[in-house]
């Protein structure tokens, strides 16, 4: 990372998570994550932490038309939150997807009463998509979100990994 103010600084950051394999049946997925861990930038006269945040999570398919997640960050520098989600599949037929969501999360709390919730709606195919999403955000009113999402090429499956023995051989 480097920064180019009235002086530079620069320090190197790490990325690392963690995802577990499906458990309960393949309904439940649990992973773990560190962003920007490293060093501070270190200017002549001060230093800057980087933005470190570690966030662990689930998500549960209790059926296959509903999926359940959620979600706490710590952050280095600021209070602790949380999310949770639920995305409903509607049953249609043909080649487009239908989804349906709802949110809240507890980092704008503080803001307003309504602040935190979320809900949306996306339409896929099989190679395009296009996801809506209404989020409240207090005193600052409504954010609305569009994403277009493209697959290009044909769709592959992950590789199966090899199992690893359980001990070394002679």
């Amino acid at each position: 990372i480097q920064s180019k103010l009235l002086d530079s600084a620069s320090a190197f950051a790490l990325d690392a998570g963690l995802l577990s394999p499906a458990l309960l049946n393949r309904q439940l997925r649990l992973a773990a994550t560190l962003t920007n861990g490293g060093p501070p930038l270190k200017y002549q006269s001060e230093s800057q932490s980087l933005p470190t945040r570690a966030r662990v999570g689930a998500i549960f398919l209790p059926t296959p038309r509903w999926t359940w997640a959620g979600d706490a960050v710590f952050q280095k520098s600021g209070d602790p939150f949380g999310a949770i989600g639920v995305e409903y599949h509607v049953p249609i037929e043909g080649p487009m997807k239908v989804d349906i969501r709802g949110g809240y999360n507890t980092q704008s709390k503080d803001l307003e009463s309504m602040s935190g919730f979320s809900g949306g709606i996306g339409f896929n195919g099989p190679n395009f998509g296009v996801d809506y999403a209404l989020v409240t955000l207090g005193e600052l009113g409504l954010s609305h979100r569009f994403s277009l999402n493209f697959r290009l090429g044909r769709e592959t499956k992950p590789p199966i990994p090899k199992k690893f023995p359980l001990r070394f051989p002679d």
